[in-house]
């Protein structure tokens, strides 16, 4: 996690605040019951999203593997006065029955980043009770480019893919659509356009 722990103080641009207010509004005007709900984000960065969400839930663990992330976190939500948050240091699935349950489960272009997604969903599922929803953005397929073809684990994934890994560990997948594009300069001096989906899952 060195290189997302170098990353760390300078995460927040403005691209990526303006996404992550982008998948909160999306978040609750399509599923306004998720208001009042307890909820972990993992992979959650400096948790923007958990950020733009934390005056609708009752409580978020915001969860990411880096350390230098979840300083920033303590940071940013610390500025904000919000108190109704828990920042922790750990991988997904290193959270497998923890004991601990979810109303809520989500993440942000997170995913990708995953080398085993069948073993973190499995820890998920162990975090969730039958009706909980589980809600993910992240890329469609694309040709590696998003990451300058360096660093992207998986190269998105296809409303296919997702029902896979989502029924393995126990999911229904309630919807799958796009939720909005990420703009990125790539290696040839071009702006590339990457569409980003939104899944809605329900435990089983």
């Amino acid at each position: 996690m060195e290189k997302f722990d170098q990353l760390a103080a300078s995460w927040d641009t403005p691209e990526k605040i303006e996404r992550a207010m982008v998948a909160a509004e999306k978040l609750i005007t399509a599923f306004p019951e998720i208001k009042g709900s307890t909820a972990l984000e993992f992979g959650a960065g400096t948790g923007l999203l958990s950020r733009a969400l934390c005056k609708h839930l009752k409580h978020i663990t915001v969860v990411d593997s880096s350390q230098k992330m979840v300083d920033e976190i303590h940071k940013k939500f610390g500025q904000l006065k919000y108190v109704n948050y828990t920042a922790i240091r750990s991988d997904v699935s290193d959270l497998k029955n923890s004991g601990k349950y979810f109303e809520l489960i989500y993440s942000l272009l997170a995913l990708h980043h995953i080398t085993d997604i069948e073993n973190a969903f499995k820890s998920v599922s162990s975090m969730q009770k039958s009706g909980n929803m589980l809600v993910i953005f992240d890329l469609y397929p694309e040709d590696g480019s998003f990451h300058n073809f360096e660093d992207g684990i998986h190269l998105g994934f296809s409303e296919q893919d997702m029902e896979k890994y989502l029924s393995q560990a126990g999911y229904k997948q309630m919807s799958f659509s796009e939720a909005f594009r990420v703009h990125k300069l790539n290696l040839s001096g071009t702006i590339s356009e990457y569409p980003v989906f939104m899944s809605v899952a329900r435990k089983e």
